[in-house]
């Protein structure tokens, strides 16, 4: 199991380090992957973030209160949430979006073409506070484990390879 963690700094980097530490405890910390604490110093930002992604089985999106202001913001440069999700959802890789206390989910017309499918995904509500841990809890029950296409796949060789 590898879990990409996508954020904005300007939203959610405490939650997002407080979920890194929580799944990379509970995952190992290679199983978990969050831009500030993966990517060497000197490494291309962009092609490491795509190579991440590829090798994810699923991407948590933590969606916070800034989230979309900060979308609009960055609507004339490169937005590296936009493009991660984009990358996500091209690939078919399931994206969890995950809301930040009382954070309410984008509206379709408010997001880019390219992740508009984002507003499909089910999302999971995590509170900062003292529910922390039992929304953590549940993100984990939500993780799909067993579901991810690679993980089948690597089953049914096995499988094939047992006969």
């Amino acid at each position: 199991m590898k879990v990409f963690i996508s954020y904005r700094r300007g939203d959610a980097v405490a939650l997002a380090g407080r979920l890194y530490d929580r799944l990379g405890s509970r995952l190992g910390v290679d199983s978990v992957f969050m831009d500030q604490e993966d990517i060497p110093v000197g490494a291309y930002f962009a092609k490491t973030i795509c190579d991440e992604i590829a090798r994810s089985d699923v991407v948590i999106v933590l969606i916070g209160p800034k989230w979309l202001e900060l979308l609009k913001m960055a609507r004339e440069s490169t937005d590296f949430v936009v493009e991660e999700l984009a990358t996500a959802l091209e690939h078919k890789i399931p994206v969890i979006p995950v809301l930040l206390g009382d954070t309410s989910m984008p509206q379709r017309s408010d997001l880019p073409d390219r992740i508009r499918d984002l507003v499909m995904r089910h999302a999971l509500r995590l509170e900062p506070g003292e529910r922390f841990s039992s929304d953590f809890e549940r993100l984990m029950q939500a993780l799909p484990f067993s579901a991810s296409p690679r993980s089948s796949l690597a089953q049914r060789i096995r499988r094939w390879f047992r006969r």
